[in-house]
């Protein structure tokens, strides 16, 4: 079959069509799926054997191989980090930053960061708190510096980091949003325990480079992203603090939300 998302194609071969419905739940959000069609990349999961004669799933790029599996779960997640990451380098009408959003009063909170930056934990307070839900891993920017949903289920990682399980907007007394919205704030934050939240306020210099240390595409399209960036910048504040517990700071951030 074949899959679009934000304007990207790929194609997609399975040597066990059971795995269909499955796979579909590793797309991006809001994929679209066709009849097979010639693409830039295709991805093929196979079952095979391995060394000592057991089957193994194993998942391919254009030929090449990028995982093999014990399991049809992990060759999944193998499939949905890579074709989550080829969406965001490559969508045509939009830059991808790494980040939480959530929307309040009409406007989206922006939370750049990394895996282990504590961002899905902090997202998943402020929808608890009120805020519509938009995103626990991409900041999606259309050319007027809008946000727009990337609302997969939420990723919470287990006790000691081992795992994590997938949470629907509903669980945390929510729901997500499905329109895009203005920038109304960024809060550049990491999770360290028992620190203070003593937010200052950054320069939209220093607030365009800490947004661009977290941005897919930007070695790719500098141009398109900084001009991104900037509209951003232009139009919202941008905080930074480290904090301690995400629900110690959930208060503070909607309230700076609310006077940006």
């Amino acid at each position: 079959m074949s899959v679009l998302a934000y304007g990207v194609r790929i194609g997609v071969r399975l040597d066990d069509p059971g795995l269909a419905n499955d796979l579909a739940h590793h797309l991006p959000p809001g994929a679209q799926c066709a009849e097979f069609s010639d693409t830039e990349r295709v991805y093929s999961l196979t079952t095979e054997e391995n060394d000592s004669s057991c089957k193994c799933r194993s998942l391919y790029v254009n030929g090449t191989p990028l995982a093999r599996c014990s399991t049809v779960a992990a060759v999944l997640r193998a499939f949905e980090a890579d074709v989550q990451l080829y969406v965001a380098e490559m969508a045509p009408d939009y830059v991808f930053v790494h980040a939480g959003v959530v929307s309040w009063r009409g406007r989206g909170i922006l939370l750049p960061g990394r895996s282990f930056s504590g961002k899905t934990t902090l997202v998943a307070e402020l929808v608890r708190a009120g805020a519509d839900y938009y995103s626990d891993e991409y900041a999606v920017l259309d050319s007027a510096g809008c946000v727009h949903p990337y609302a997969r289920p939420l990723s919470i990682r287990e006790e000691g980091g081992a795992g994590f399980t997938r949470h629907s907007v509903d669980a945390f007394g929510g729901q997500a949003g499905s329109t895009p919205l203005p920038v109304g704030l960024v809060v550049v934050s990491k999770f360290q325990p028992g620190r203070k939240w003593q937010p200052r306020y950054l320069s939209p210099g220093s607030g365009v480079l800490a947004l661009l240390a977290n941005t897919v595409p930007a070695r790719r399209i500098p141009g398109i992203v900084m001009a991104r960036l900037h509209r951003v910048v232009s139009l919202a504040p941008v905080v930074a603090s480290e904090r301690g517990e995400a629900a110690s700071v959930v208060e503070p951030i909607l309230e700076l939300a609310t006077l940006a």
